[in-house]
């Protein structure tokens, strides 16, 4: 089990997100680093967290203990670009109607609608609902005064003055509400079918207010949040009017937004991984949910018939990915197994080039970084001994983790293994079978192509493990054992033909030195003549033909270079 530990993250902001530089164990080492970094000029702002691991929990609890640069500017700036964060701008009580209207009474009065398991659309169109909220205390003053900070950000405006124009805008919003329903009549629900209420006010010229305020009616009376979502759920039938689909597309949109109804929608049960939930909610929102009762859903996702629900999912998706627990219980290499069937259950949306895509890819790739603290790491290294071990242990990761950031983090934790000259002679020192080591170190440099390292780090990793096995085969004569030997040329040449094809030597001048002796061998030999000799019938002679020629290939020298299966 994972004790509680601490350790020290410095996270740089490029001007487009933020991204975790480094993390070590120390924390003025850590701000010795931030102070570095933004010193470079490189970074508009770089801050260091205090990242502690609540084993209870299997989270991480962060605090910022340090920062270099306009840190709350960059901060707007981020809020400003982030739809999760966003605060729509209402000017009009047409304002508090759009999507981004709704998501923001959403995400200032969440709890208490959640309380009242109610919506922003039964909030916005039951005038009963406004006058509760304006009876219970300050809530109605706290989310305008919290709406109003946020958005006077950057202006000269007071806080005062915008908090006047949002009542402005609440209070008429809910006179024209009163005075439109005072007027009017809308459809009962319960005993009128959706379609037929709605062709009822197809002339109306409020139509959508209307039969906005008879869905509230009519919700009114479920039982429980899960309830109104079952009954729109119903509601939802091939043959409506466009624009009464979407109504209930805002419904569905603000719904998914309810934990209540996200937990049942992905039939979360106490032993559903939170991995179950993501890939749950991945495939709900490309129209693949296999829940019952969702065939017309689906095809209304497929269809793009839903779009402000589409876009909610993608909020709710980013948020799990961004804020959500982790997605697996076990050890690095599991935690990092989540993440990549996460970025496969996305991958039509990764192949996309939009906006979305790019927000999803960078907070993939976060978790990934995340996922590389100094901390993990260590546990997950904590019962591996030997830097052949280890190293080989780490390069197993980088299969799993994308993004140049948690890359580089992975090559900064093997550097150190294989590339400083004292560290390969104490390797070198622990060997006991000289063939069996090179051919490690050939197993190792195969994983390094598999990792996707940037260039600057293959060169290093290769160029150290090309090195030891250079080493290996001066300290052993393996080169001058097999010349001087009572063999002729051409077994000779066979010898080191089968050590190659064995993948015994590194990629590199270890590799090409002996294939140039190879080469030299077979062309002062008739190879091929004593090869034939046993060959007693043309087809045997066409079948050690071919085992010859496979032996090139898998030797590297049959046109193609060799690749080797690491266990």
């Amino acid at each position: 089990m994972l004790a509680d530990q601490t350790h020290y993250e410095v996270h740089v902001y490029d001007g487009h997100s933020w991204g975790i530089a480094q993390a070590v164990d120390n924390q003025e080492a850590a701000k010795h680093i931030g102070k570095t970094m933004f010193g470079m000029g490189k970074y508009k702002a770089v801050k260091v967290t205090k990242e502690r691991y609540n084993k209870k929990d299997g989270t991480f609890n962060a605090m910022t203990v340090a920062t270099y640069g306009n840190v709350q500017r960059v901060k707007r700036m981020a809020e400003k670009d982030d739809p999760l964060k966003r605060i729509q701008l209402c000017r009009a009580p047409v304002d508090l109607y759009n999507y981004e209207g709704r998501r923001s009474i959403r995400m200032q009065l969440g709890s208490t609608l959640d309380h009242w398991s109610i919506t922003p659309t039964e909030l916005l169109h039951d005038p009963s609902y406004y006058l509760k909220l304006d009876n219970a205390g300050t809530l109605l003053q706290n989310a305008i005064q919290r709406t109003a900070v946020k958005q006077i950000q950057g202006t000269e405006v007071s806080v005062q003055e915008r908090m006047r124009e949002l009542y402005e805008v609440v209070g008429k919003a809910y006179t024209d509400l009163k005075q439109l329903l005072d007027n009017k009549t809308v459809p009962n629900l319960k005993k009128t079918p959706l379609a037929k209420a709605a062709d009822s006010l197809k002339d109306e010229h409020q139509r959508t207010t209307l039969l906005s305020a008879a869905l509230s009616n009519a919700l009114a009376d479920e039982k429980d949040i899960w309830s109104k979502f079952s009954f729109v759920l119903s509601l939802l039938t091939s043959g409506l009017p466009s624009w009464v689909v979407g109504i209930l597309d805002f419904l569905f949109a603000e719904m998914m937004q309810t934990p209540a109804i996200l937990r049942g929608v992905m039939q979360a049960q106490d032993n559903v991984s939170e991995l179950d939930r993501m890939i749950g909610l991945i495939n709900l929102r490309h129209g693949k949910a296999a829940m019952n009762g969702f065939d017309v859903f689906n095809r209304f996702i497929i269809e793009a018939k839903l779009p402000h629900t589409q876009t909610a999912l993608q909020q709710l998706l980013l948020q799990q990915m961004q804020n959500g627990g982790p997605l697996s219980q076990g050890d690095l290499s599991e935690q990092l197994d989540a993440i990549v069937a996460v970025k496969d259950a996305c991958k039509d949306d990764l192949a996309q080039s939009d906006k979305f895509s790019k927000d999803i890819f960078a907070a993939i790739t976060t978790r990934c970084e995340k996922a590389l603290s100094s901390h993990s790491i260590n546990v997950y290294m904590s019962q591996t001994t030997g830097p052949i071990e280890r190293s080989r242990r780490l390069l197993k990761l980088a299969p799993k983790i994308f993004g140049k950031r948690a890359l580089k983090q992975l090559a900064d934790q093997i550097e150190p293994i294989i590339v400083p000259s004292d560290q390969q002679v104490l390797i070198l020192k622990g060997v006991d079978n000289p063939l069996e080591a090179m051919a490690t170190f050939r197993q190792l440099q195969v994983l390094v192509k598999q990792g996707n390292f940037e260039e600057s780090a293959d060169k290093e990793f290769n160029k150290a493990l090309d090195g030891m096995c250079l080493s290996l085969m001066r300290s052993t004569n393996l080169i001058k054992k097999i010349m001087g030997s009572d063999l002729e040329q051409w077994q000779k040449a066979m010898k080191f033909l089968n050590l190659l094809a064995k993948a015994t030597f590194v990629e590199g001048e270890s590799a090409s030195s002996v294939r140039n002796l190879a080469r030299d061998l077979m062309r002062g030999s008739n190879l091929l003549d004593e090869l034939m000799k046993s060959a007693t019938t043309q087809q045997e002679q066409v079948l050690q033909l071919k085992s010859f020629m496979d032996l090139l290939q898998s030797a590297g020298m049959g046109g193609a270079k060799p690749e080797t299966k690491v266990a």
